[in-house]
């Protein structure tokens, strides 16, 4: 398949220039440089000739100026560049055409307009890339892999200009079972030049690469604009699934029809010498090393609004994060065309696993003969079968205790059994094998059974950090005998039943609250947490109940989610404008009450969109979080430059990038009050995450917010401008970039930049509208309070060392 380009001759007047400065640049810079392409390809979309192809920059100008003709009949055009590629069309409804021609002053340029694709792909489950020169078994590996795990059935692949075969010999090798429709389009354009810091470089823009975002809008207007679902890899990447569901399954569920899913580096080690390697020698990952970028898959139906298609993103669109599928990228399968990958790695036990899920699928596609253990790392099987030496020695002992409600297994390595004690207590231990040995942890179900397991198992159980409702009860090292680890087991489970067996007097007048639960993230913890340091009572979450009637909704992103009507809102917010969807969908779910909302931009959408009676009070509750708790002051050794990435972003700003600039990495999934305190006791914030930014403002912490804009938050920008209406606007500090840049970022120079803007948040107005009695302590930290209007009690302030 082949495109039909424009090109600017050497009679044109004006070519594109390099929008990169000269001491920028690496060497052979101008020889990868995309002067004369004007566009990659002409074709028809309805009543229009899309031009796909770089961005014109310094050429549109001129162009706007040209005469633009389809056949003989003279046509307007619409010009308008994206970044790093272009979104321009022709108006082609009064005419047909077969040729595009374009002029200016003398010189003039023409084309053929290409057939459409579009019926090609209609209804098909799409695999895209684009590759040049790697090994076709490579290629026949990849598309078989993901026509049997991920139900592809169709491929797109541009071939960029290789020179080891021809693109008829990559067709045959997409001819592969489960594949009924591929395409190869011979891409014969200039990569361009790398930015970031490849090739010599530091922190170089980002600006001159233009083939493969305009190879993805390419892709999607030419081809796949009608795909039931298209998924975006690298021939060096396989979208493995973490359970059951495959990729398109969960696209389908997916309310925007976009979702994204990180990624894995699977590193060199292997007991095979053959050359080239395949995907099944590799199964080894370094266990330290920052995660791969993320991948994505798009329902193009659904998605009409998008604004642009780009490598680990697609702009304009919500895209639902999931870690239910992981890609895989696999260092050895590389052609080394951007640097050399591929080195000799040695084995390092305390760093490289096996990767189990990885390791079943590629056996389930090309066999387990396949599949070739490491030396030096635990073999595959040992794992399960030690789990199965645990799960046998437990039966057979059959003293688990009244209330086991279900064994069964989570993921390859955990054991799991579900327990229900005679008071309903909902809770079940996990017991995990590993090559570093046997943990046995106990998790509450609920937020009323965890008040039950901290109360009766605390006193032999600790916390485990990054994780909800959760106690270890204890390890075991793998040179233990295994009669002792169950015999140690079975003690321990025991135990645990009898104390949660006991009478346990219920949470003193709890307060029926909602706030997401699904993820370890201090800012969703920080609504229950702080709602017991004000009125002294603890709460219990009634998400997921439908039935639950009335309940508190505090700080969060909650109301565009909400499940039901009936509720009290008092601080939360939406995550984004309100769509059409979530109109209908909020139309029946009307709350009880409106206390106060995070900003005006919700707001507005709520009074505008759905009528909602909602009162001119804001702030996001953890605004509050100084009054509750201040901290001691910052361990010595640690920077007071603090770094906080959103759980979803650390393989963007990841741990070795924080270390290089000197700072100091706030992990959001641990306890509320840990992260809480590691803000206070900061000098300086670097935040992705929203909720970074506000505990900065709380406690007078110069902040600045560094936005990844090709990797957004669900939401993005809305959620954040909307708590920026408390502030004042102007004095907000921001930094935005794409992940790339990201990745390679000085995060020094973005810390510079903080300021701590003037607040307009009333903490007296947001308290004041809270329908329950008021520690009497926490009334007086308030500045300016009325405290007629407050119903206090006892209250003692916390110190955090």
């Amino acid at each position: 398949m082949s495109v039909s380009p424009l090109r600017l001759s050497d009679s044109w007047p004006v070519h594109r220039e390099p929008p990169r400065p000269a001491e920028l640049r690496q060497p052979g810079y101008l020889d990868k440089f995309d002067h004369d392409t004007l566009a990659y390809d002409a074709f028809p979309v309805g009543d229009t000739v899309r031009l796909s192809g770089p961005p014109l920059l310094n050429l549109a100008a001129d162009l706007a100026d040209a005469t633009w003709r389809i056949d003989d009949t003279e046509v307007g055009a619409n010009l308008r560049d994206l970044d790093r590629t272009q979104a321009s069309w022709l108006d082609a409804s009064a005419t047909g055409g077969q040729k595009v021609t374009v002029t200016l002053a003398e010189a003039t340029c023409d084309a053929e307009i290409s057939e459409s694709g579009v019926d090609w792909f209609r209804d098909r489950l799409v695999l895209t890339t684009k590759s040049k020169n790697n090994d076709l078994q490579w290629i026949s590996d990849w598309a078989l892999f993901h026509a049997q795990k991920q139900n592809v059935d169709a491929v797109l692949l541009y071939d960029n200009g290789s020179d080891r075969y021809r693109p008829e010999d990559v067709l045959k090798a997409l001819d592969v079972p489960g594949i009924e429709v591929a395409v190869v389009v011979s891409w014969p354009f200039k990569f361009g030049p790398q930015g970031g810091s490849w090739e010599g470089l530091t922190d170089a823009p980002w600006d001159s690469d233009f083939c493969e975002y305009g190879i993805l809008e390419h892709a999607r207007h030419r081809f796949l604009s009608e795909a039931a679902g298209v998924l975006n890899h690298d021939i060096d990447e396989l979208a493995v699934s973490e359970d059951a569901a495959g990729v398109f399954d969960l696209l389908a569920v997916a309310e925007s029809g976009a979702i994204r899913y990180p990624g894995r580096w699977i590193d060199t080690p292997r007991a095979t010498v053959t050359e080239p390697p395949r995907f099944s020698d590799f199964t080894v990952y370094d266990s330290s090393r920052w995660s791969s970028t993320s991948k994505w898959a798009i329902a193009p139906r659904r998605t009409r609004e998008a604004q642009q298609w780009k490598t680990h993103s697609v702009h304009g669109v919500t895209m639902e994060t999931t870690k239910r599928i992981q890609h895989r990228h696999f260092t050895g399968i590389t052609s080394n065309w951007k640097y050399a990958r591929v080195g000799a790695t040695q084995i390092n036990a305390a760093k490289h696993r096996y990767d189990m899920r990885l390791s079943d699928a590629l056996a389930d596609v090309f066999g387990a003969d396949s599949i070739h253990p490491v030396p030096g790392i635990v073999e595959p099987g040992t794992i399960s079968a030690l789990l199965g030496d645990v799960e046998r020695g437990l039966d057979a002992r059959r003293r688990l205790g009244e209330g086991l409600q279900k064994v069964w297994h989570w993921q390859d390595d955990t054991l799991v059994l579900d327990y229900e004690s005679v008071h309903g207590a909902r809770y079940a231990y996990d017991v995990r094998v590993t090559p570093q040995g046997v943990s046995l942890q106990i998790t509450a179900r609920d937020d009323v059974s965890w008040y039950a397991v901290r109360k009766r198992c605390s006193p032999y159980g600790t916390v485990v950090p990054k994780s909800a409702r959760r106690l270890q009860f204890g390890r075991w090292k793998p040179e233990m005998p295994m009669e002792q680890v169950v015999s140690d087991l079975v003690a321990h489970i025991q135990r645990g039943n009898t104390d949660l067996n006991q009478t346990i007097e219920q949470p003193p007048r709890a307060i029926a609250s909602y706030w997401w639960d699904q993820r370890t993230n201090f800012g969703d913890q920080i609504g229950p947490w702080l709602l017991e340091a004000i009125v002294g009572r603890p709460s219990y979450n009634t998400i997921g109940q439908p039935n639950a009637g009335d309940a508190l909704m505090t700080v969060g992103s909650l109301i565009t989610e909400m499940q039901r009507p009936g509720m009290t809102i008092w601080g939360s917010g939406l995550i984004a404008p309100l769509s059409n969807a979530a109109i209908k969908r909020l139309k029946d779910r009307e709350p009880r009450e409106i206390l106060a909302v995070r900003g005006k931009r919700t707001r507005n959408q709520l009074i505008k969109h759905l009528g909602w009676d909602v009162p001119e009070v804001y702030g996001d509750p953890a605004l509050l979080m100084p009054y509750v708790l201040q901290p001691g002051e910052r361990p010595s050794g640690r920077s007071g430059l603090s770094v906080i990435p959103h759980y979803s972003q650390t393989h963007i700003v990841a741990d070795s990038l924080i270390t290089r600039c000197g700072g100091h990495h706030v992990d959001v999934q641990r306890s509320a009050e840990e992260v809480v305190a590691e803000i206070a006791q900061s000098e300086i914030v670097v935040s992705t995450s929203l909720h970074g930014l506000i505990l900065a403002q709380a406690y007078g912490i110069p902040w600045v917010w560094l936005r990844i804009a090709d990797e957004g938050l669900v939401g993005d920008r809305f959620k954040f401008s909307d708590f920026f209406t408390t502030l004042e606007k102007e004095e907000v500090a921001s930094v935005s970039v794409t992940a790339e840049v990201a990745a390679e970022l000085d995060l020094e120079r973005v810390a510079s930049k903080a300021t701590l803007p003037g607040s307009k948040f009333d903490p007296r107005a947001l308290v004041e509208v809270l329908p329950y009695d008021i520690r009497e302590d926490f009334v007086r930290q308030l500045p300016g309070t009325r405290r007629s209007r407050l119903h206090t009690g006892k209250w003692m302030r916390r110190t955090v060392r």
